[in-house]
C-alpha cells in the first residue's frame, strides 16, 4: 500500500519527468505493457478471454472478408503475417488463404498457445512460425523473411503511444516485399 500511495504522490513529478525525458515514459509503458499481457495470458483461458476478449464473437466475425477484400484473388497467397497474433485464432483462420503464416506477439505464453493451436489442428509445422517481439517495434527488423500479406486484428488500438505504433508500422512496412499488402 506504501508503494501504491507513494506512486501516486510522484505521478504528477513522474510525467513533468516524462515530457522532458520522453524515452523514459516509453520504456515506462513498455514494462506496463508486457507485465499486464504477461498477466492476462497465464492460461489459455485468460488468453482468450481476457487478452482477447469476447473471443467468440470475434471468431464469428468474418475478418477474411475485410482483410483480404482488396487483395486480388488471382494474386500469388504464399506468405503472410500476424502482428499481434494472440494464440493464433486468425494465423488458424488465414491458412486456408495462404501457404504460410507466421505471427508475432509481446508475450511467449501466447506464441505457445498459438503453436498448440496449430499443431492439435493439424497444420504442418512447416506452414508457420512463430516470433517474440519486445513490444516497441525495433526488433521487427529481426524477422528473416518479406512478406507478401501483413494483416493485424484487434491490436494496434491497444498501443497508444505514438512513437512505438509509428516504429511498429514502419517496421511492418519494410517487411513487405515489392507489391506486397498490409490490412490493418
Amino acid at each position: 500500500k506504501f508503494i501504491k500511495f507513494l506512486l501516486t504522490a510522484l505521478e504528477p513529478l513522474l510525467n513533468l519527468l516524462f515530457k522532458i525525458f520522453p524515452f523514459l515514459g516509453t520504456k515506462k509503458y513498455n514494462l506496463m505493457q508486457k507485465y499486464i499481457y504477461k498477466k492476462m495470458t497465464s492460461d489459455i483461458d485468460l488468453s482468450e478471454e481476457v487478452c482477447v476478449g469476447h473471443f467468440d464473437a470475434h471468431q464469428k466475425f468474418p475478418y477474411e472478408d475485410y482483410l483480404l477484400e482488396f487483395y486480388p484473388d488471382n494474386k500469388e497467397k504464399l506468405l503472410a503475417l500476424d502482428f499481434g497474433c494472440g494464440p493464433g485464432r486468425m494465423v488458424k483462420r488465414m491458412m486456408s488463404h495462404f501457404e504460410e503464416v507466421h505471427g508475432v506477439d509481446l508475450v511467449q505464453n501466447n506464441l505457445t498457445f498459438a503453436e498448440q493451436n496449430l499443431k492439435s489442428s493439424g497444420f504442418d509445422e512447416k506452414r508457420y512460425k512463430f516470433f517474440l517481439t519486445d513490444g516497441t517495434g525495433n526488433d521487427l527488423s529481426n524477422i528473416p523473411h518479406l512478406y507478401d500479406f501483413i494483416f493485424s486484428t484487434i491490436c494496434l488500438q491497444h498501443i497508444p503511444v505514438y512513437s512505438i505504433r509509428m516504429t511498429i508500422l514502419k517496421q511492418l512496412y519494410s517487411l513487405l516485399k515489392d507489391g506486397g499488402q498490409a490490412s490493418l
